[in-house]
C-alpha cells in the first residue's frame, strides 16, 4: 500500500490527471499491450540475461515460482484463469532448479529417515 501512495503522490505532484486505473499514463489511460512490452523490453535490456522480454515473461515467472514455492495447481489455475490443469502443467510447470534442489533435500531426508528406522530395529 505503501509505494501505491507513493504512486499516486508522485502522479499528483506531476499534475497526472486521476483516473480509477492503478497504472495509466498522465492523462489517465491505462497502458497498452504494446507499451507494456516496449517497457518490459527496455527493462530486459539492462540486465545479463540473453531473453527476448516480453510481458509473457513476467506472467511465466511468476507462475513457476508459484510452483516453486509449492503453491497447489488449483490456486495456481485459478489465479491466471486456466480451465484446464493440462494447459497450466504443460505450458508453465516445468521443473526450475529450486524445485529440483527441494525434491533431491526431501529425498534424502526421507531415505535417511528409513535407514534410521532400519538400524533402529536390528
Amino acid at each position: 500500500m505503501e509505494k501505491l501512495k507513493l504512486l499516486y503522490q508522485w502522479r499528483e505532484d506531476r499534475e497526472w490527471i486521476t483516473s480509477d486505473f492503478v497504472f495509466g499514463d498522465k492523462e489517465g489511460i491505462p497502458p497498452t499491450v504494446k507499451m507494456l512490452n516496449q517497457t518490459v523490453r527496455r527493462l530486459g535490456a539492462l540486465t545479463d540475461i540473453n531473453k527476448q522480454f516480453r510481458t509473457y515473461i513476467l506472467r511465466h515467472t511468476h507462475i513457476s515460482l508459484l510452483a516453486e514455492a509449492g503453491v497447489d495447481l488449483n490456486f495456481i489455475m485459478n489465479r491466471v484463469g486456466h480451465k484446464n490443469s493440462e494447459t497450466t502443467t504443460k505450458i508453465y510447470l516445468h521443473v526450475t532448479s529450486g524445485m529440483r534442489v527441494a525434491a533431491t533435500e526431501k529425498m534424502h531426508a526421507k531415505f535417511t529417515e528409513l535407514l534410521n528406522d532400519h538400524t533402529e530395529n536390528e
